[in-house]
């Protein structure tokens, strides 16, 4: 029997900044292959609109291909909204409440539901109340997508101030 040894080597790392500007409709299967050939890609935009003047479907390919966002708050209504649809929904159970007006400020319950609906992982206004201008603390939501965990979302604290 072989023993593989698994690999200590860290991977190799390319970033494109106005990745919208640079990546041609090519660049979707260089993307594909990265993760299994050890590449870590990282890919700077400004807006999810950047990536629509490639070819129509070029934004849904990279981003079905980016498992890992990194979310400064956008400029536009519609890029938060696609963020979050993005990212994803689960389900969830919400209670409705029946009351029964009563004297003054003495309302009673009468009953109760409960129904399934889907929430968003990270709402839009989450994304909306990102502070704005530069990468500093609190600023960045940090996404993690994947078929094992789920999705995982948190604003955090940056180490340092990104320009």
């Amino acid at each position: 029997m072989i023993q593989q040894e698994k690999s200590t080597i860290s991977p190799f790392a390319v970033f494109i900044d106005e990745a919208g500007s640079v990546l041609t409709q090519g660049s979707v299967d260089w993307l594909n292959k990265c993760r299994s050939a050890g590449f870590l890609a990282c890919l700077g935009i400004q807006s999810l609109a950047d990536l629509e003047t490639v070819t129509s479907t070029f934004k849904t390919q990279v981003m079905a291909n980016c498992n890992n966002l990194i979310i400064f708050r956008p400029n536009d209504h519609t890029g938060t909204e696609e963020l979050a649809m993005t990212i994803g929904t689960k389900d969830t159970l919400k209670r409705t409440v029946a009351l029964e007006p009563g004297i003054i400020f003495d309302d009673t319950v009468t009953g109760y539901s409960l129904r399934e609906v889907k929430e968003f992982h990270i709402s839009p206004d989450t994304i909306k109340e990102l502070p704005d201008g530069r990468a500093q603390e609190k600023s960045a939501l940090f996404v993690r997508r994947d078929s094992a965990h789920g999705v995982e979302g948190e604003v955090r604290e940056n180490q340092g101030e990104l320009q």
